[in-house]
């Protein structure tokens, strides 16, 4: 499956319909750790992304979900 998303420093943002894509319509992420910046969270859910480089592996998302 292919779906557009932006990876920064070993994290990725999805937006609510590719997160509905990869995890099912209404899915919440889990929070795992609250950041300083408000609202915004780590969460507990890791996806592995494939490029043309290769396959990076465990790739921490980030919450909530963007636009």
């Amino acid at each position: 499956m292919r779906v557009p998303i932006a990876v920064s420093a070993r994290h990725a943002h999805l937006s609510e319909p590719t997160l509905a894509k990869l995890f099912g319509d209404g899915y919440q992420l889990h929070v795992r750790n609250w950041l300083t910046q408000s609202g915004q969270y780590s969460a507990e859910e890791t996806v592995s992304l494939l490029d043309p480089r290769g396959r990076l592996e465990h790739v921490r998302l980030m919450g909530p979900p963007r636009g």
